[in-house]
């Protein structure tokens, strides 16, 4: 086989701090990055109207537990 294997990409949102919430997806190969972003926050408000999504400015903000800094 040449090239890589197929693969998908998730897109969501942090609730709080290690609880992701996937919210769309699409086959690698077949994203567009502006689209698919646009879908993940429509999906968001869809869900969850005025709630923001959990936000932070640093890994451990999202992740609590096995994280490696670089």
């Amino acid at each position: 086989m040449s090239g890589p294997r197929p693969g998908i990409r998730a897109l969501g949102c942090f609730s709080e701090t290690d609880t992701f919430i996937a919210l769309t997806w699409n086959y690698r190969e077949n994203i567009d990055w502006e689209d698919e972003v646009n879908k993940c926050r429509s999906a968001w408000i869809d869900l969850f109207g005025t709630v923001p999504p959990h936000k932070g400015s640093t890994i451990y903000d999202y992740i609590s537990y096995g994280v490696q800094a670089a």
